[in-house]
This record gives C-alpha cells, structure tokens and sequence, in this order.
C-alpha cells in the first residue's frame, strides 16, 4: 500500500477543490486521509452525504460524528443514550438529512426498542421512541423509504414504522415471541416492506414477510427450511423491481462449524421461490457476511468467510433472474484467518469492494483492515490494500461506503494506538 505524501496529498485537495477528488499521482488503493481519535464507541456504520461533502460515522453507542469528506476534518458529535444503550444498525435518509440509529436501551427491567433520529445539518437529536416489546428484546435493523418519509425497525418480535420528520408511530405489525426480526429492505416504490427473521430458540427456519408500507398489512410470507435436523441464521435482505434476495447460514444441528452459506430469491409480487443456491467452499464452515445488488450487472453479490481456523474472504456473484453462478473469488490475506465486514457496488466502473479483517502471514504481524477490489463482471481482481495503523497491531475493520461520484470509499473500525488501547478510525481510499 502507498500512503501519498503531504505534497500529493495537497495537490489532490486542491484539484478536488475545482471539482475532482484525483489526482494526476493518485493510485487506487491510496490513502487521502485519515482520521484517528481515542474517543470511546466502536464503528458501526459510515455514510456519504448525497452532495458529497460529508462523511457520517455511527457507533455503538448511539454517537454520529461528521468528517468533512474531502479532509477528514472533524465537523462534529453528537450522542444519545448513555452506557446504558448499545446502538445495532443505522441508516441515512435518501437526502441525507437525517441519520437514524436502532437498538436497546436497558429500563432496568429489560431491554426496549430504541430508535433515534439525528438532523444531519443541525448535528441534534430530533426525537426519540422507546417501545417495550417484552422482556429483554432489542431493535436490530432499520430502513428509510424511498421518499424518505418514513422510517422502519425490525428486531424482537415486531416491525415498527415511524413517520420520519416527527418519530410519530404508523402502526406496528407483531412477528410473534418465537421469531426475530433480523434485516429489512423497502421496495423501490416504497409500497412494501420486505422482513427476514429467524427463530428465536431453535433457528429451525428463515421467514420471510411482506408487509404492507402503508399500514402494516401482511402481503405474503415464505418459510426457508432444511429439515427438523438443521439451524438456520439469517443475514441481509435486498430488493430489486422484480425480486427479493435473502442470505444466511444453515447447518446440521449442533455442529455450527459446519454450516453451509444459502442464498435464495423470491418474486416480490407473490413471494414464489425464484431459485435457492448454496455454497460449499470449504469441508468446514461458509457463512455470508453481506450482500449488495448490481441491477446494471443484473447480479447480487455475496460476501462471507469460509473455512475453519484458516478461513478466507470469498466473494460470489449470482445472476438475480436465475441465480447461476457467475464468478467466485476467494482472498487470502495469508494468515490464520480473514472475514469479510461489507461490501459495496459502484456500476458506473463494474466494481465491487470489500472491506474485512485479514491476518498477515506469520503469527508475529497482526490483523489488519483488508479493502480488495473485483470486477463485478468477471470476479477479476483488481487491487487489494491493507491498513496496519501506527506499529501493525491489531485492527478491526467494521464498515465502508462509496462515495456519490464512486471515486472515493470511506473506511471506519477500530485500530490499536501503540499505546495499549484503541482508537476509533475513518480512511478515505482512491478508488480510480
């Protein structure tokens, strides 16, 4: 990896001050900028501002903090909740106005869904709904529709919609005690809400419902099951026009370490099953982490670890209208073990990246935040780069996202100092 010195750095600021983020030196891979700060709460989640010229971090602990996308300049921070509340999943409005963050807050008596909604120009809190859906349950996913007027949350036992500006409730649709809501996706003309869930005890099957957007209703609802002898975890969930693609794990009850990634897809009209494909790459373990539709490609991409102690990053592409295989690619950073965080697609240059934690090749150099590149076409790669932090010790890669124009992909997680302790990291990567 070349990290460009202060001079190129410069000069690409100064070149994307008149509208372009590269430089005649730059290399994808390269680093623009980073960030590092001690401040407690890991990365969760990293957004670009539609207009291109800030970068959103969420963390664990219900905090957003805002970059100036071209520097890395901390705009501000903001948080919610206290050490009594852990933040599972966020999302950003389709403007970029608002930053919504689910998760749980403890009422000393059990956990409660919480949702919170941060105004993105304002840096504050615009509302907050707590709501108690039994002992000890927590919201775990969220969605913005289309129009960015209402919000989704999904997690133990129901489905909640909230209007986006106030946090008023639209209506709430129980999945009933034994099922956990787990991902969520909202069709493109926002009229219905896709929910995957699994079972709460035995993950004996993966459901997956479609809701009405506007109250609620049930539309369809398809079970996923490998028999009476097989456990079934769920991951993502993504819609296209015409489809909706699911992902998970299954295996042979009890042995986990022998589970096999599945990714199938359903009509989204009707809900019929369109195809179901699993993968098998190692006589060990394969589960998908994320997922990532390229509708130019007419492809879905998934990502996933696979293997036991000496796991690698596999990456597979399936047509979404058939689900042939298109591509594999498996990325072995040379250690022990690699997984995969995220993923994400930019059409315009057919590529896809994926961020995950890889070990280097001996047990001496620790594990570092891994980015590779694919031709989403062919699987082809095209460039790799690792980030060791100050010392090369033990990083904890967490989420990425691409810029508007693709020419750019922001990089949080976690990084050791040096010091004893860990920092909190943002990286922007030359993609062209």
């Amino acid at each position: 990896m070349r990290v460009r010195s202060r001079v190129a750095l410069l000069v690409s600021i100064l070149l994307a001050s008149f509208g372009t983020l590269q430089s005649a030196e730059a290399v994808p891979g390269d680093i623009m900028w980073e960030h590092r700060d001690d401040v407690a709460g890991i990365p969760l989640a990293i957004f670009a501002a539609p207009d291109g010229g800030t970068v959103y971090m969420t963390d664990e602990g219900f905090g957003v903090h805002a970059f100036d996308a071209l520097t890395g300049e901390l705009r501000s921070r903001g948080s919610w909740g206290g050490r009594h509340a852990i933040t599972y999943e966020s999302a950003i409005s389709p403007d970029g106005s608002v930053l919504f963050l689910v998760g749980d807050r403890n009422n000393f008596s059990g956990n409660v869904y919480a949702t919170v909604a941060f105004d993105t120009a304002t840096r504050e809190r615009m509302w907050v709904r707590l709501l108690d859906f039994g002992p000890d349950v927590s919201a775990t996913s969220v969605a913005v529709s289309p129009e960015g007027d209402a919000v989704f949350v999904t997690g133990g036992g129901a489905v909640v919609a909230y209007r986006a500006s106030t946090g008023a409730r639209m209506w709430v649709t129980r999945l009933g005690h034994r099922f956990y809501g787990q991902d969520l996706a909202v069709s493109a003309d926002g009229r219905r809400l896709y929910v995957v869930t699994e079972g709460l005890v035995l993950r004996d099957d993966a459901i997956t419902i479609a809701l009405s957007t506007r109250i609620g209703r049930r539309l369809w609802m398809r079970r996923f099951s490998q028999g009476d002898n097989w456990g079934v975890w769920v991951r993502r969930i993504a819609v296209t026009a015409s489809g909706v693609v699911v992902t998970g794990s299954t295996n042979p009850i009890p042995r986990a370490d022998r589970s096999r990634s599945f990714t199938l897809a359903y009509a989204a009209a009707s809900g019929r099953t369109l195809w179901t494909r699993l993968y098998n790459g190692s006589p060990d373990s394969d589960y998908p982490v994320d997922l990532v539709i390229d509708p130019s490609a007419g492809s879905v991409v998934v990502t996933g670890a696979s293997g036991g102690y000496d796991a690698d990053i596999y990456t597979v592409a399936y047509d979404l209208t058939t689900g042939e295989t298109r591509w594999t690619a498996r990325y072995d950073g040379g250690g022990p073990y690699d997984e995969p965080n995220a993923i994400a697609v930019d059409p315009a240059t057919s590529s896809t990246y994926v961020l995950g934690t890889v070990y280097g090749d001996t047990i001496t150099v620790w594990d570092d935040f891994g980015l590779i590149a694919y031709d989403t076409s062919t699987g082809e790669l095209k460039w790799d780069t690792r980030y060791g932090g100050p010392g090369e010790l033990r990083e904890q890669a967490d989420a990425l996202a691409l810029s508007p124009n693709g020419e750019v992909l922001f990089v949080t997680g976690s990084s050791a100092d040096g010091q004893g302790s860990y920092d909190r990291v943002v990286l922007a990567y030359e993609t062209v």
